[in-house]
């Protein structure tokens, strides 16, 4: 299963600006540059989850086993390395999102930036010293740019690939959500040696809350809800062992943001061989192996919203194939289509478009 939180709250904050607040700028930016004074610049994101409902649902027992990804979506990026890393860090004090953009004129301060947590008229400055216990901070060349704890963290590193980020963030949530450090939120930034260095590193942006597209900062949760009956309890469905046909059988055409819905597959081998048996071969219930996943992509985008992975895996019973889907976090008012990932006959096999459907508010 996987579950999706918004981010509540972000910003950027830029070395070379040090009181420039950008909390609902539409674009969150990490960046290292050297500017014409031969002087290292860069940008770091701030960014919130409140983990109160995640922490409801873990209590009722929904969620188990969970792991969580920080996922955060390119807009544009340039000059980028072949090869790179991304690092989050929990934030070890709180922040204040404020009202300014990169592009103010004047400029807005009410709001965290490289010196201040919340704005310029407050006496809340990071800390350039002195850090709290299992905490610091670092720049290249102007004192602030947060403060967090050394540990837990997370880094994604990136090779020849899309610059989209989906960091494994569990270590650090966990710690958060099970109060061992306070959840203050994450920095994202460069390693030390990338933003201390003579290198420029180039420019990511990436959306941010205040966007206007569907690509919004998100929390993901995944946890495998499936469900794998065998012997007696699958009754007469059987296991298809060659090339498949699959379709869902219970589809409907809309639903509703925040609900959930089962999803029952309908399969059965693409060439029915001739048999003499006393009921027709396409009744027989058949079912997926074990090893089958599904995924769910925006039918415009090709945005991936479910990937094939644990929180994906399909459930059986005696009635065949199913997966449960919940619509948190889905767009409202768009299409999606349904993937189903199997290993039939020893071969894995992809099955593209397998239903659509539209989440309506």
């Amino acid at each position: 299963m996987h579950y999706f939180k918004y981010a509540d709250k972000d910003a950027t904050l830029y070395e070379a600006s040090a009181s420039l607040n950008t909390g609902i700028d539409e674009i969150l930016s990490i960046a290292k540059y050297v500017d014409s004074a031969n002087v290292s610049r860069n940008t770091r994101i701030v960014i919130y989850f409140d983990l109160t409902t995640i922490n409801a649902l873990k209590a009722s027992g929904l969620i188990v086993s969970e792991s969580y990804y920080l996922n955060l979506f390119t807009s544009n990026a340039e000059a980028l390395p072949l090869s790179y890393d991304v690092e989050a860090y929990p934030l070890s004090l709180s922040f204040q999102m404020g009202t300014g953009t990169s592009t103010s004129n004047p400029e807005i301060n009410n709001g965290v930036s490289w010196k201040y947590r919340n704005g310029d008229t407050n006496a809340a400055i990071w800390p350039t010293e002195s850090f709290a216990a299992g905490s610091t901070g670092s720049w290249a060349t102007t004192a602030g740019g947060g403060a967090w704890y050394i540990s837990p963290n997370a880094t994604q590193s990136f090779e020849y690939e899309t610059s989209d980020i989906r960091m494994n963030v569990t270590d650090i949530v966990l710690s958060q959500s099970l109060g061992i450090i306070p959840n203050y939120g994450l920095i994202l930034k460069r390693t030390d040696a990338a933003e201390t260095g003579s290198s420029e590193y180039g420019i990511l942006n990436f959306f941010s809350t205040d966007t206007h597209t569907i690509y919004i900062p998100r929390l993901e949760v995944v946890w495998d809800d499936s469900v794998i009956a065998s012997g007696s309890a699958t009754g007469s469905s059987v296991e298809v062992t060659s090339s498949a046909v699959v379709s869902v059988k219970n589809l409907n055409p809309e639903y509703r943001t925040g609900t959930k819905a089962q999803f029952r597959i309908a399969t059965r081998p693409q060439w029915i061989t001739k048999t003499f048996v006393t009921q027709s071969q396409y009744a027989i219930p058949y079912m997926l192996s074990t090893a089958s996943y599904y995924s769910i992509r925006d039918a415009r985008t090709d945005e991936v919203i479910v990937p094939f992975g644990s929180g994906s895996r399909l459930s059986r019973d005696s009635n065949g194939s199913y997966f449960n889907l919940w619509f948190k976090g889905f767009q409202p008012e768009r299409f999606y289509r349904v993937l189903v990932q199997a290993t039939i006959g020893g071969t894995e096999q992809t099955f593209e478009n397998v239903a659509t459907f539209k989440v309506i508010r």
